[in-house]
């Protein structure tokens, strides 16, 4: 190989390795440029997340508005309770439990009605209010000795979930024209329950 050859060869491995050195550039400069965008695209998309947890925040407040009035007219009517509040909140050191509904009466009724409102009763509903009804002593011994009566209230109850709410002997109430009526077939059995 002459000379000649020999640069004309090592001229093309520079020029060779100045366009790699460019593309590597070019490269680096894009997968910055799409970092940038994945990060931007990463906050819009939290920002979406807040605004739609905001948003299931505000309908779960607006079903439980709805269903308030409903319930606290059924509780009183059909069950006897002689006070129903929203929202009850019990504290146990750092721990809380919150009531949607509870309805309860002394004297010759001595009962109490725990209701648990969603905006879609699901499996994940029942599961809470089982899991409100085991801690329910706890929080509120002053109900001790009552029969303890468990309510399901939504908007929207799919056949399956609402056969399971059934089975287990807890009311289901579910909305008409914006009113909650209980979804209990004849001859329906609530679970036997004491706090």
């Amino acid at each position: 190989m002459s000379t000649e050859e020999l640069r004309q060869i090592v001229a093309e491995l520079a020029k060779e390795s100045r366009e790699t050195d460019r593309k590597m550039q070019e490269t680096d400069r894009r997968m910055q440029e799409t970092d940038r965008q994945m990060k931007e695209t990463g906050r819009y998309l939290k920002e979406i997340g807040k605004q739609i947890g905001g948003l299931g925040n505000k309908w779960g407040v607006y079903t439980e508005g709805l269903a308030y009035p409903s319930m606290t007219t059924l509780l009183k009517d059909k069950f006897g309770m002689e006070t129903v509040c929203r929202n009850a909140l019990s504290r146990k050191k750092k721990e809380t439990l919150e009531i949607d509904v509870l309805g309860y009466a002394n004297g010759s009724v001595n009962r109490v009605c725990v209701v648990e409102v969603k905006s879609i009763v699901d499996e994940a509903a029942l599961e809470q209010l089982e899991n409100t009804l085991k801690q329910f002593s706890r929080f509120f011994p002053e109900h001790k000795g009552k029969e303890l009566l468990a309510f399901l209230a939504g908007v929207s109850v799919s056949n399956e979930v609402a056969k399971k709410v059934i089975e287990k002997g807890y009311y289901l109430a579910s909305t008409a024209h914006d009113i909650f009526k209980l979804k209990v077939p004849k001859g329906f059995k609530p679970k036997k329950m004491r706090v």
